[in-house]
């Protein structure tokens, strides 16, 4: 999928195909075999042009859709399976599933795994059965008052209460334990957006009300206001934004929740499209009352959603526009993680260089697709290039040098109906293959971010809040990204910092976003060696956070705690505390 802030007008014309359907057959010429001179030195052009440092360990390689009858030899080459299911086809009927759909599937699972394959799960959720749509709120509403089409996961509790009970029908049919990694999309569409339409979808009575709104959302903060009109200052755009971004972080933890209870342990795939609306494209929009609807109007903006994630257990950050033509297909280098995710030098990136950046911002693994064959069609001949400038080669060095951890070639059904060649997918990942780790069963968690004893002591402590408004966690305040912030749903509010291990603490550092306007806040600062027993360390105060830095530095004698609470009231513009960066240093 390409899903790019500078082709916003273009972008979701195409974006039903982009749901991946197992019955989707197009009739190709046969291409030409490849000799094997030519599958050589494609794959030493691969090599050459990979990152300049190899990475510790060569992705896990897959197909998409991938057919039983080719299972058994791509088992023999180490191919990783992906089959999805369709809601729909499975319980047509509310609370009862078709018992041949039922052994269908099961059929497809027995042979990828008589094939030795390790096997990643689509859900199917984006193609639900009509009943659904008699509950509750079950579409979406633009600020226009149009419906959708699609299902809407993010706000509406009855919908998520089908799709759990649906999931629980399914996963004691087929024990979730068979997967290796389970796809995770916004429900309603076949990847982590909201529909098209060049609209904002957050205006259905669940939304607005808070009536039969899904668990852990709060109601649209500004329900009078319509995105494209003017009437707000841009940091209570900017707020709005944030809320809508979170709400397909609350469906993707939504899902986790679920998922983990019916026994799953294994990688969660967040399919996250095309490079989106970055940083300094959003500020713009967010200054002109959010009038350019398009990527951002379906929530693509990977930065902030990525921050906002509650919980990153287990998380693959999956790009599903790999080799999408963005940025010129450029490969991830080893200076990428030094520059700063609001810099504009991230702008001519290629949307898959952008997402790795973002994930190893916050100790992400890496995954991905390339665009499939149609999808859009304009890549159709990009997409059947064998040469070292051919949509496989580019990516497959995009996904080397970005050190994925998994990599699917979308569709398997291309590499044998004659547009490409399964030869040529295997010679092509040969070189990055050797070496590679069988895929465990229980993935470990993300690591943490680390700190020097010199550095900023929160990147390893943990941060929690007295409350908090949905989709502005307490983790954004030390997430070492000063464009994610928490945000508390009342006036007044602490945020409490845990540190790794006692410290020394003499000065402390707080950040709001720096193109935010000048806004002033009342805190103060309290420590503990226990989290029971409170010292002040810092009487309360009014601090001015102004424009341009939003940065308060408060030093002082340094003091040995293992808890830091921030007592925050007064927010003069927002009127909810705030804070981007809480960050502790020794000295």
């Amino acid at each position: 999928m390409i899903l790019d802030w500078k082709f916003g007008r273009k972008v979701k014309a195409f974006f039903a195909d982009t749901i991946r359907h197992r019955t989707r057959r197009v009739t190709r010429l046969i291409m030409a075999a490849c000799t094997a001179l030519a599958l050589g030195l494609l794959a030493l052009v691969i090599s050459l042009n990979a990152h300049a440092s190899a990475p510790s360990s060569y992705p896990l390689w897959g197909t998409l859709d991938t057919q039983t009858s080719s299972a058994a030899t791509e088992g023999k080459a180490g191919i990783m399976a992906m089959f999805e299911y369709n809601w729909a086809s499975f319980e047509p009927t509310q609370g009862v599933l078709s018992s041949s759909y039922l052994a269908t599937m099961k059929s497809e699972l027995a042979a990828y795994q008589a094939a030795g394959q390790k096997v990643t799960l689509g859900l199917g959720l984006q193609n639900p059965p009509s009943w659904v749509f008699n509950v509750a709120d079950s579409r979406y509403v633009d600020q226009n008052g149009n419906t959708s089409s699609e299902a809407n996961f993010v706000f509406s509790q009855a919908v998520r209460s089908a799709a759990a009970s649906y999931l629980s029908l399914v996963a004691a049919a087929i024990p979730l334990s068979n997967f290796w990694a389970i796809r995770l999309t916004s429900g309603g569409d076949g990847e982590m957006l909201y529909p098209g339409g060049g609209a904002y979808w957050a205006f259905d009575q669940a939304a607005l009300t808070g009536n039969g709104l899904a668990a852990g959302m709060t109601p649209n903060p500004d329900p009078s206001w319509k995105p494209g009109t003017a009437g707000r200052t841009q940091a209570q755009i900017s707020t709005w934004v944030n809320w809508y971004i979170g709400g397909l972080d609350n469906v993707t933890n939504w899902q986790m929740q679920t998922l983990s209870k019916l026994g799953f342990t294994g990688y969660y795939e967040t399919v996250t499209p095309g490079s989106g609306t970055r940083p300094d494209y959003l500020a713009q929009e967010e200054q002109n009352n959010l009038n350019d609807q398009s990527t951002t109007g379906v929530g693509a903006v990977w930065n902030l959603y990525y921050a906002m994630l509650p919980n990153r257990t287990n998380v693959i950050a999956y790009i599903s526009s790999v080799a999408d033509q963005s940025g010129g297909n450029d490969s991830c280098q080893s200076s990428d993680d030094s520059v700063s995710l609001t810099s504009s030098t991230m702008d001519s990136w290629s949307s898959a260089r952008w997402i790795s950046r973002i994930a190893n911002q916050y100790n992400l693994p890496v995954g991905g697709e390339n665009p499939g064959y149609g999808l859009p069609a304009s890549l159709d001949s990009f997409y059947t290039n064998t040469s070292s400038t051919g949509m496989m080669a580019s990516a497959i060095r995009i996904a080397v040098s970005c050190n994925f951890k998994v990599f699917y070639w979308a569709h398997d059904i291309h590499l044998w109906d004659g547009t490409l060649s399964f030869s040529l997918y295997t010679s092509s990942i040969a070189p990055y293959t050797t070496g590679t780790a069988t895929p465990s069963a229980t993935p470990t968690a993300s690591a943490t971010p680390t700190a020097s004893a010199t550095g900023n002591l929160a990147l390893t402590g943990t941060v929690t809040a007295s409350n908090t408004l949905s989709g502005f966690p307490a983790s954004g305040a030390n997430d070492g990204n000063q464009n994610s912030y928490w945000q508390a749903a009342d006036s007044t509010a602490t945020l409490t910092l845990h540190l790794a291990q006692a410290a020394p603490i003499g000065r402390i550092v707080m950040e709001l976003p720096q193109n935010w306007g000048t806004r002033s806040q009342t805190i103060e600062v309290d420590g503990s060696t226990d989290g029971r027993t409170w010292t002040t360390l810092v009487p309360s105060a009014t601090y001015q956070f102004t424009a341009g830095s939003n940065t308060v530095t408060l030093s002082g004698s340094p003091t040995t705690v293992s808890y830091l609470r921030l007592d925050i009231s007064g927010n003069n513009v927002q009127g909810a505390p705030q804070l981007a960066e809480f960050q502790a240093y020794s000295s």
